[in-house]
């Protein structure tokens, strides 16, 4: 935890490795289906695309957790999340939805895990552009899980952040500030309907008073 223009926020570094923390949850998206988020990317991962299985690297990551009826994962789903309970002890969730700030493709390109079907990640930043400043994001997490699974979600179980560069064995830098799920009547009126479309605000990189 790291002070930033006098606001707390969670600093990840990894080397090489993969650096995560989780936080259970058990939330409704359809009552609860907008997810907004603070993050700043340093620099990229040299190297990193998270179109090939080789490279997928990604200095920032929102990973949200859903519950589901595994008795209708295909045979190879159901081998993979043998293996992980097998080699980490971990259960894995049903599915997962990734939001990465990534490189390799366009933004709001879908990418489908190597390993399994039930990780996919959506590129809500792609890129440098906007590298070096706080940038806020807001999305459905219900209807971009529909989208992109193609079926109803099932309850929100957790909720990470992660940044991660184990592919490529480089460095990796990011930093996460708040993050909230918002029932979409919070707007109310047409800023309730606005609340159905993905936004992402870019932020200046100074604090206040400071010159860019």
């Amino acid at each position: 935890m790291v002070d930033d223009c006098g606001t707390t926020v969670v600093e990840a570094t990894t080397d090489g490795g993969s650096s995560g923390l989780v936080h259970l949850l058990d939330i409704d998206p359809r009552k609860y289906p907008v997810l907004t988020w603070r993050w700043k990317v340093l620099e990229l991962i040299p190297g990193a695309d998270n179109t090939r299985a080789d490279a997928e690297d990604a200095p920032a990551r929102v990973d949200i957790s859903f519950a589901g009826d595994t008795k209708k994962l295909s045979v190879q789903d159901r081998v993979f999340f043998t293996l992980v309970k097998a080699l980490a002890g971990l259960d894995m969730p049903y599915a997962t939805l990734e939001y990465i700030w990534g490189n390799g493709a366009p933004r709001e390109t879908v990418v489908i895990n190597t390993w399994t079907s039930r990780i996919r990640m959506i590129l809500v930043e792609s890129g440098a552009d906007r590298t070096g400043a706080w940038v806020t994001e807001r999305r459905n997490v219900y209807e971009d899980y529909r989208r992109v699974f193609g079926e109803e979600p099932g309850r929100i179980t957790a909720i990470g952040i992660n940044t991660d560069a184990d592919a490529t064995g480089e460095k990796a830098q990011a930093y996460y500030g708040d993050i909230a799920f918002l029932p979409e009547r919070f707007w109310g009126g047409e800023q309730a309907a606005a609340a159905r479309t993905p936004t992402s605000e870019l932020q200046s990189s100074a604090c206040p008073g400071e010159a860019n």
